[in-house]
């Protein structure tokens, strides 16, 4: 997925994922850690890799009015994401 602006991901609880479609690269974000999603078509997946519970904080840049806030993207045929 993408989003229409940038997104500030602060990681409050357990543990994130990043996967980026550009070289299927993942990153782990443990709490205590934040990352910038860049949006404007960046594909890319998050998800939590353990058995407990992940909290987060997001602040989405450039959000639409209404309307999701996540949009569905193809990722790249050689990453599985």
């Amino acid at each position: 997925h993408t989003h229409a602006g940038p997104v500030i991901v602060n990681v409050v609880e357990g543990e994130l994922t990043f996967v980026d479609s550009e070289g299927c690269v993942e990153r782990e974000y443990p709490a205590g850690t934040a990352f910038v999603d860049l949006g404007h078509g960046h594909v890319h997946n998050a998800f939590n890799p353990t058995a407990g519970p992940t909290v987060l904080v997001a602040t989405f840049f450039e959000a639409p009015e209404s309307g999701p806030l996540v949009i569905p993207a193809e990722a790249p045929a050689d990453c599985e994401i």
